[in-house]
């Protein structure tokens, strides 16, 4: 096997607040390029996945009533709208063919990508399709509502991906024994891991921090998933990050011991700067900060952080927000944690007695591509093929004008968090490149098919009109922001 993923919600192909499109992920880019011709089994997601996908919800609005909904009467008939798509999706993944107790169609046992929206590093080996089984059951049976996103999507995409089959035999298997079985069955060559974001992420979704207690009596890493739901931590202290991530590499190693391919190499996404995600708007005056990291010295940061698309005087009435004081430590705990995923990495190297582990730096990769941060002027190079797309994709937030012309973003989709699939090519090439350096065969960054993935790109192809509507309409923002919230607290 050449390649097989575990990671979070990006690595799923979470795009627009819906675990929907794995076939635009980048680790799914990779194997095209890898090796086009051999099996690489993925989840699929109809209705647009879950919990909602607003692409699909806007996309309709936008057939249905163009680029402006006018007064009430049409107000009404776009939330009928939206509350019948609400409804099927609902439907579909509670009580129909996607429902956790529906097997997946054509008896499909396994998926070669076992990434789950919404995993700590810790879940890779703490979430399994029998927690997830106990949890469902505890929280069913709910009636049926007509304006609701399907319950505990968290745990029921976990459950579908971890065990599609619903094979009892299969209910103990984690994302980390799966690599094992496959590991010990056929050979795994190269396997992609990208966890750590949700350790730091659900700080910018809430705008409120829950740091762990750097407690070394009890670290978080020694907690059930339950008890670590029950906690709500959404930032990790360094420390507490250090021992969960040690622990991730542990038993990355051990799940490679009967590897059939001697030659085994695991890729390593480091964490992103959260801050970064277009979600979490800037504010007010700015500040370039002096820091001793290097991707954040010298960058530029705001008075407050707050949800798009509000400003300074929403923030004086009592928006959410983050100060400045808060979203500079948050990126100085995302910057330790990737001087100890460095460490980690060359320790456990350093152990084996030659290099397994490879590190992709995309906290520097993003840092670089960020545009406000860098005061409009990014240095990250992106590929020709994009650099010469007019008008060029950046990482502000998604804005398709009344005329149909892009106005902004491209880079991130709708929720302001999540890569679109010329982001997604952006993760694939920045991995193809380390893999290239680290003598797999085939990992030929060139190779990437820009103009197919420019294609799949609809929200670049197709623009939403209807989006000014949405940007000016705060309840809708505070509606994406409740679903973003029930994305962070894993329901």
């Amino acid at each position: 096997m050449k390649l097989f993923t575990i990671g979070d919600s990006t690595v799923q192909g979470f795009m627009s607040l819906a675990a929907a499109r794995t076939g635009q992920s980048f680790s799914t880019l990779i194997q095209r390029v890898l090796a086009p011709g051999d099996p690489y089994s993925i989840p699929d997601w109809p209705l647009g996945g879950h919990p909602l996908d607003m692409e699909v919800v806007l996309r309709d609005l936008d057939r249905r009533f163009g680029p402006d909904i006018r007064g009430l009467v049409e107000w009404t008939r776009a939330f009928a709208d939206v509350t019948s798509h609400m409804d099927k999706v609902e439907d579909y993944y509670e009580r129909g063919a996607g429902a956790a107790n529906v097997p997946t169609p054509g008896g499909v046992q396994y998926f070669h990508n076992v990434a789950v929206r919404g995993f700590e590093a810790a879940d890779a080996w703490l979430v399994t399709p029998e927690v997830c089984r106990r949890i469902l059951a505890r929280s069913a049976p709910r009636r049926d509502d007509t304006l609701a996103v399907p319950s505990d999507s968290f745990h029921r995409t976990a459950l579908r991906v971890l065990n599609p089959s619903l094979d009892p035999a299969f209910d103990q298997t984690s994302a980390i024994d799966w690599l094992a079985r496959h590991a010990a069955q056929e050979g795994v060559e190269n396997t992609l891991v990208w966890l750590g974001a949700n350790n730091a992420l659900g700080v910018v979704l809430e705008l409120v921090a829950r740091r762990t207690p750097n407690d070394p009596a009890r670290r978080p890493s020694s907690m059930s998933h339950e008890e670590r739901m029950a906690a709500g931590y959404n930032l990790w202290h360094p420390d507490d990050f250090e021992a969960e991530y040690a622990e991730l590499l542990r038993r990355l190693t051990l799940a490679q011991q009967q590897n059939r391919y001697p030659d085994w190499k695991v890729f390593l996404g480091n964490v992103p700067f959260v801050t970064i995600a277009p979600l979490a708007k800037g504010v007010g005056t700015t500040t370039i900060v002096n820091s001793t990291f290097a991707n954040i010295d010298r960058k530029v940061y705001f008075k407050y952080y707050t949800y798009f698309p509000f400003e300074e005087e929403d923030v004086a009435q009592g928006a959410p927000k983050l100060r400045m004081h808060e979203a500079l430590q948050i990126d100085e705990f995302i910057a330790r944690y990737n001087t100890t995923i460095n460490d980690l990495v060359a320790r456990e190297n350093d152990r084996l007695g030659r290099q397994r582990y490879f590190v992709v730096d995309i906290e520097t990769i993003l840092a670089n591509l960020a545009w406000k941060r860098n005061g409009g002027s990014p240095s990250y190079a992106l590929p020709g093929y994009v650099e010469d797309l007019v008008p060029r994709p950046n990482t502000l937030f998604y804005h398709g004008r009344r005329d149909g012309y892009i106005e902004s973003g491209g880079i991130f989709s709708l929720d302001g968090v999540h890569a679109t699939p010329i982001g997604q090519g952006l993760l694939a090439l920045e991995y193809l490149k380390v893999m290239q350096r680290a003598g797999v065969p085939g990992a030929n960054p060139d190779a990437l098919d820009w103009p197919s993935i420019v294609q799949s790109d609809t929200l670049y192809q197709h623009p939403l009109r209807i989006m000014s509507e949405f940007r000016e309409n705060k309840d809708l923002i505070q509606w994406l922001v409740q679903l973003l919230g029930i994305v962070a607290r894993k329901k």
